[in-house]
């Protein structure tokens, strides 16, 4: 057994970071604080931002905002995807109504999304998940026809674009996460991007955190993550690495100085790290070209994560402890809809891609501690899963 053991996915912590972390930590951080908001204002061009603990904090104000400049009472979410969509809506206290994903590419099913924003919900909900864009110009469409804002959540689109607009800049309301997984960290917290026409009331969490503990977070991190140790943290049970959970809700805060300095830093470095897990992604694609994720015309994924479809059975017979240590990770193992936390989910006409995505989808790494023999023994495995 090799000692060494890639992440699944890495949010490089600089040493920039972690000293921009000590200072906001010695000073309080309120000035690290307004500083990341005036980032964000100007390189979303956004009405304003709000600055969270988490970037699930952020998407439950999100539809709370909507749900009160509407009157209406139920969100329209994605039947796949990180269980932190329903923690959010259990927050806001909304209902739901499912659509289907698409699972080539991984954004909406367009029959069901349409069926969705006939139910009138107060938002619809949109995801670019692992980073790859979802089409923007036909969910404002569809959207804007049934008059139901956009929610884009970008919790996973670092560094990726539509258009040319960063990812977290396109929505009526639009969310970005700094934690630990999500390609830009500030070892948590997250933001509310508000769009310049969006007249709704947006609630801001009081309160102010230093952030001592994110600071141990990020140093953590800064030493865990290297494939060399981060053997240690991925043996210890209690840490759930790797793992989807669902989280219960827990009341809106404020980000900390000590996360708002780092994930500063962080931001100004994403356009650096998003071309290294594209170099890492091409590389995937010439190894597994006739089961490359569908890249939308318009879009340049983030690729926080390589997503494929495959069997994982086959893939456990190839070595699964083998996958795990080279990164190769299961999604979302169930749908949205057979979480028991979420209470009495509806849809128009099922979600069979989502249940097929829950099923069959596994992630490849594509950060910068990948290298060739990786790139090889990653193709091999997945090859001998594809079937």
């Amino acid at each position: 057994m090799s000692w060494r053991y890639l992440p699944p996915v890495h949010s490089p912590v600089t040493a920039a970071g972690l000293l921009a972390g000590v200072r906001a930590l010695l000073t309080g951080g309120e000035g690290a604080r307004r500083e990341l908001e005036t980032t964000l204002v100007g390189d979303l061009d956004a009405g304003r931002v709000v600055l969270t603990d988490s970037g699930t904090t952020a998407l439950a104000l999100a539809m709370r905002s909507a749900m009160e400049a509407t009157g209406r009472s139920h969100i329209a979410l994605p039947g796949y995807g990180c269980y932190d969509l329903v923690t959010a809506l259990n927050a806001a206290g909304a209902g739901v109504v499912l659509y289907d994903v698409d699972p080539a590419t991984l954004g909406p099913d367009w029959g069901s999304f349409g069926a969705a924003l006939a139910t009138a919900p107060a938002a619809a909900v949109v995801v670019h998940l692992y980073g790859l864009p979802v089409d923007l110009d036909r969910v404002r469409t569809l959207a804007d026809q049934a008059k139901v804002p956009v929610i884009e959540d970008a919790a996973q689109g670092a560094g990726g674009q539509w258009k040319g607009r960063p990812l977290g800049s396109l929505g009526d309301l639009s969310v970005l996460s700094f934690g630990r997984g999500k390609g830009i960290t500030g070892g948590s917290g997250g933001a509310l991007v508000v769009g310049r026409s969006w007249q709704g009331a947006v609630e801001v969490p009081a309160g102010s955190r230093r952030g001592f503990r994110d600071l141990v977070l990020l140093l953590a991190q800064a030493a865990l993550a290297r494939p060399a140790l981060y053997r240690i943290p991925a043996s210890l049970p209690f840490l759930r690495l790797g793992e989807t959970v669902y989280h219960e809700p827990w009341p809106a805060g404020p980000i900390s100085g000590v996360a708002a300095a780092a994930a500063l830093v962080a931001w100004q470095g994403r356009t650096r790290d998003a071309e290294q897990r594209a170099s890492t992604a091409e590389c995937f694609g010439a190894l597994l070209p006739h089961h490359q994720p569908v890249e939308l015309e318009d879009g340049a994924p983030g690729w926080l994560r390589y997503p494929i479809v495959l069997d994982g059975r086959a893939v456990g017979s190839a070595g699964a402890g083998d996958g795990a240590e080279l990164g190769l990770m299961p999604g979302y193992p169930v749908p949205l809809r057979s979480l028991p936390s979420l209470s009495t989910p509806r849809s128009a006409a099922g979600t069979p891609g989502a249940d097929r995505l829950a099923r069959a989808l596994w992630t490849l790494p594509t950060h910068r501690w990948v290298g060739v023999e990786d790139l090889k023994h990653l193709g091999q495995l997945a090859r001998s899963g594809l079937g």
